[in-house]
């Protein structure tokens, strides 16, 4: 079993309470082009997430932290928003696996572009150890389809959703 970091909580709570935490995802991306270390392994502290392809996580910059959105590069997962109650169902179940693997924890970033929607930026996420990405990780796992941002996002079967309810029950188990 691999070691993982936990963010200092207590350094966080100062950070919050003496308003040194920027919220990057409020930033236009068609105004500011920057991207935080471009390419580059940048450490995070992932404090949320929100579904299998997307989270929110702190990054140190000089003497500040920033909250930044960061989409999953190279997948899409079920949505957890949507009239069909599976895909709901097998959003939930890769949104809990993929906050098992790396919510409260310090893990790898590399950041590549603004994404397409709202302030979020788009990067390689890496699982605790560095040696795997999320997107492989799911892509493996049949829990994500693979996704360049430039087609139509493939629908999901009934059977693929099944398949991500059971693993997910499984790997409870």
């Amino acid at each position: 079993m691999e070691k993982t970091q936990s963010f200092p909580s207590r350094e966080f709570e100062k950070l919050l309470k003496a308003k040194k935490v920027k919220k990057l995802a409020s930033i236009d991306p068609d105004t500011i082009t920057d991207v935080p270390n471009p390419g580059n392994m940048t450490i995070v502290y992932v404090y949320e997430v929100i579904d299998g392809d997307t989270i929110k996580v702190l990054y140190h910059s000089g003497s500040e932290v920033h909250k930044i959105d960061v989409r999953v590069k190279g997948i899409d997962t079920p949505e957890t928003r949507r009239a069909n109650d599976l895909e709901e169902e097998a959003g939930s179940v890769v949104g809990k696996i993929v906050s098992d693997k790396i919510h409260n924890r310090l893990i790898g970033v590399k950041f590549i572009k603004w994404g397409k929607y709202g302030g979020r930026m788009v990067g390689d996420v890496y699982l605790p150890g560095g040696k795997t990405t999320l997107s492989e990780y799911l892509l493996e796992n049949k829990l994500a389809h693979p996704y360049t941002g430039k087609t139509k996002k493939k629908s999901w079967t009934d059977e693929e959703l099944r398949y991500i309810i059971d693993f997910g029950h499984e790997s409870v188990e």
